[in-house]
């Protein structure tokens, strides 16, 4: 995985980055080569110092994994969920139903989807719910923690662990301690509120219930 990283502040900001250097990764992205991450320096560094990072620790960051980011220092981190973007709007025109289960496991709502502002808001409304149905899964796992995960041999590599005399995952003994919801599918879901409203709203080449209709038969018949 290769980690692009936008500095702001005169570094090389978001607005003057290179366009060449843009399109050379976006060749990568569209032939399934290889899977890019791009980072925002200024805002990796402010969420870091909202949950408790002194400004230091957070300018020095690393990413652990795949994505998450870390202050510098002791660091614990896990993903512990991760949010399905495009089910929330699957959920959303379904009114709480998932299509593969035919169970309710979203917000039954009766809004009418007249407009794309309609869709959207309902949408949005789906995956605030899922967020903090994952973050209170998140929680949990926290919790029972002592009854899931030790790691003796990676605590031991950390002084502040071996001063506490705890584990860093199930005691949290490190500097830092955090958990995170890694959201996916961005550009799916991006693709599908512009494909509804496109098609739907401004074209008008089908309605809503056609579209949704349609989706429910899996493009079928």
């Amino acid at each position: 995985k290769m980690k692009l990283v936008f500095y702001p502040n005169g570094k090389g900001s978001d607005d003057t980055f290179n366009i060449d250097t843009v399109m050379f990764v976006k060749t990568f992205i569209f032939n399934g080569d290889n899977s890019m991450l791009f980072i925002s320096d200024e805002t990796v560094i402010k969420s870091l110092v909202n949950i408790g990072s002194t400004v230091e620790d957070a300018r020095n960051y690393s990413i652990y994994g795949c994505y998450e980011a870390g202050s510098y220092d002791e660091m614990a981190c896990s993903g512990a969920c991760k949010l399905n973007i495009p089910k929330a709007l699957e959920i959303a025109l379904y009114r709480g139903q998932d299509l593969l289960t035919g169970k309710m496991i979203g917000l039954e709502h009766s809004r009418k989807l007249d407009s794309f502002e309609d869709v959207y808001a309902a949408f949005e409304d789906q995956l605030n719910q899922f967020a903090k149905d994952l973050m209170r899964m998140s929680d949990n796992n926290e919790r029972n923690m002592k009854r899931l995960h030790f790691a003796p041999f990676f605590s031991s590599n950390f002084d502040r662990t071996m001063e506490a005399g705890g584990d860093i995952y199930a005691y949290h003994t490190a500097k830092y301690n955090n958990t995170s919801v890694v959201c996916v599918g961005l550009a799916t879901v991006v693709d599908s509120l512009a494909a509804i409203r496109k098609l739907v709203f401004e074209d008008q080449t089908l309605t809503m219930d056609e579209l949704i209709e349609i989706l429910r038969n899996n493009w079928e018949g």
